[in-house]
């Protein structure tokens, strides 16, 4: 039995051994893309990404499938060796900031991408089951203030669809009242929020919905 259980644990932890030499890559930076082309609404620069190939000097293969907004995806392919930042510099009017990607080893006899078709099929299937989402990403300590006191520097939005959002800020303050911020979001991304006040402890609440009661 003693010798089973050792069998048992020496085969779970090669199999995590092998679950983590899976090759993977995700989107470090991105921006808002500002063009005369893009009208009044913005797009999307998927600026760069970071790339973790765990078997040293081996290329991949990376297929990249970003959202436009009227449901479509474009692709972006490209084989690199190694581990790395991977410079994209993609930019779009219409992207949403949606993506999905798949990573495989070039020699990898079954490495097979899905087609576009499949991946709008995945998403819609997410879509279904998804809301719209908000978090803080960045809470710093404020240095002008005589006591404790925090900025609200940056949050991410989370929007399925791609559609715009609107997140309303619960903001707690000292005193144990609340502030209410509103601000308005096209697609998923990062939101600049700069909310600077010495009377904050750092603690909100969010109320997140599609704009105009739809997902456009």
């Amino acid at each position: 039995m003693k010798r089973l259980f050792l069998i048992m644990i020496l085969f779970f932890t090669l199999c995590g051994v092998y679950a983590q030499e899976e090759p993977k890559f995700r989107i470090t930076h991105s921006s808002a893309y500002m063009n005369v082309s893009c009208g009044a609404a913005s797009g999307i620069t998927f600026e760069r990404g970071y790339l973790r190939v765990p078997k040293p000097n081996e290329w991949v293969e990376v297929m990249l499938f970003m959202q436009r907004r009227d449901g479509s995806f474009h692709k972006h392919h490209f084989e690199h060796e190694g581990s790395g930042v991977i410079q994209l510099n993609l930019s779009d009017c219409r992207y949403t900031g949606n993506y999905y990607v798949y990573v495989c080893y070039a020699n990898e006899e079954n490495c097979k991408f899905p087609t576009e078709q499949e991946v709008i099929d995945k998403h819609q299937q997410i879509i279904l089951n998804k809301s719209p989402e908000f978090k803080m990403t960045r809470i710093i300590p404020n240095p002008k203030c005589p006591n404790d006191g925090v900025i609200l520097e940056t949050g991410f939005v989370y929007s399925p669809t791609g559609g715009k959002v609107e997140i309303t800020l619960f903001l707690e303050k000292k005193n144990g009242g609340w502030r209410k911020r509103h601000f308005v979001h096209q697609g998923t991304g990062s939101i600049r929020l700069d909310i600077n006040d010495c009377n904050l402890t750092g603690k909100y609440k969010s109320i997140i919905n599609y704009a105009n009661g739809n997902d456009n």
